[in-house]
């Protein structure tokens, strides 16, 4: 009876030393996949995140570009306003037959 017992405990211990095993063996791959999951998800994350980014990046680069456009055709326009209101002054009138003629004997027109 003692030996059956001995056996049966001796069965019991070697069940439990391969249950510990299989447990174990479970344990690491569920933490491989898990470790697996945790790169993968922050890898998307990551592109999630360039992504915004630059669609981001993009948005402002393109209100940048069409404010600089606005304020460039706006200067353009004072700059045209302002030189039609010079061209109106006495100081035109009085300047440009000077400059015209000085031009054209740069040029060698008489």
């Amino acid at each position: 009876m003692e030996e059956a017992r001995a056996r049966g405990n001796e069965i019991i211990d070697q069940h439990q030393k391969a249950l510990e095993g299989v447990f174990k063996t479970h344990k690491q791959e569920a933490v491989m996949q898990a470790d697996t999951r945790i790169k993968t998800e922050t890898a998307s994350a990551r592109q999630q995140l360039n992504t915004v980014t630059s669609k981001g990046q993009l948005k402002l680069r393109r209100q940048l570009s069409r404010v600089q456009n606005e304020l460039k055709n706006k200067l353009f326009e004072e700059v045209r306003e302002m030189a039609e209101e010079y061209m109106k002054t006495e100081a035109y009138n009085y300047l440009y037959p000077i400059l015209q003629k000085r031009r054209d004997s740069q040029m060698g027109i008489h």
